[in-house]
């Protein structure tokens, strides 16, 4: 991931301190809020093959003490390029937990997007936990192996049509909730201070709802313009028309991810 803000270190002793459960660049060390030169970072590893990156002090630091670093995060194992496409962070979740999907549609999008995402994964949820984590920040939706930028503008691949004696139980329903016209939205988090750092306040228009506003944060979300490019088509999803039809069907060849128009 890229330069992401500060994130607390793990106290081991006085002089060392826990940063990463895998390789990364640290550059910059504060001891509270007041950044530190006195430091060295280094990789250690076991006979296991497990490999972690470790921050070491010139003097022992107080205990009462908060340590919190910066720096650019994990890397691909195949390429060495930082995991900062929310495609590729996934696919590295996937990894952790011993699967090897390829989210290839979500990864061009989020490229053509100019889309990165930054954080650190350090909490005790579950794999689906984390992944909704990542798509939520990255304003997407996912289902098994499958995961795309929503809502779209453009739809790209084939479109399954369906006639209506291919389709049975439909229901058609809408809802008021999850609806808004006016998203103020925070990102960039600091897991030093567990706050975000910054926000914007984006209003739809025309503003249908007379107003409603919702506070929202993508914790993972770290410039400006991802933030306002992401905001905008959350925003789109609060502030427009949006239908669900539920319906069964033998097409056995519809996966998840797949386009379908009704047809009469």
């Amino acid at each position: 991931m890229p330069e992401a803000a500060r994130f607390a270190l793990i106290r081991l002793s006085d002089k060392r301190f826990f940063v990463a459960d895998h390789p990364m660049t640290v550059t910059a060390v504060y001891i509270d809020d007041q950044e530190t030169k006195g430091w060295e970072a280094q990789t250690a590893s076991d006979g296991e093959g497990h490999t972690w990156t470790e921050v070491t002090l010139t003097a022992p630091a107080p205990n009462e003490a908060r340590l919190s670093a910066a720096g650019t995060g994990k890397r691909n194992p195949t390429t060495g390029a930082l995991l900062e496409n929310p495609a590729e962070i996934i696919e590295d979740v996937m990894r952790l937990a011993g699967r090897t999907e390829q989210w290839g549609g979500l990864r061009a999008e989020c490229a053509a997007a100019s889309l990165r995402l930054a954080g650190s994964l350090d909490e005790p949820f579950s794999i689906r936990a984390q992944i909704d984590r990542i798509s939520e920040s990255a304003v997407a939706i996912w289902s098994e192996q499958v995961g795309r930028l929503y809502p779209v503008e453009t739809v790209s691949g084939p479109v399954r049509r369906l006639e209506k004696w291919q389709v049975s139980g439909l229901t058609v329903s809408a809802s008021l909730t999850d609806t808004a016209d006016i998203l103020r939205l925070g990102y960039d988090a600091s897991t030093a201070t567990g706050r975000m750092q910054h926000s914007i306040e984006l209003t739809a228009s025309p503003a249908t709802l007379g107003g409603v506003a919702v506070d929202v944060d993508l914790p993972m979300l770290r410039t400006p313009a991802n933030a306002e490019a992401a905001g905008r088509r959350y925003l789109a999803r609060l502030a427009g028309e949006r239908y669900e039809d539920a319906f069964d069907t033998d097409a056995t060849e519809l996966r998840p991810g797949s386009w379908v128009e009704l047809v009469a």
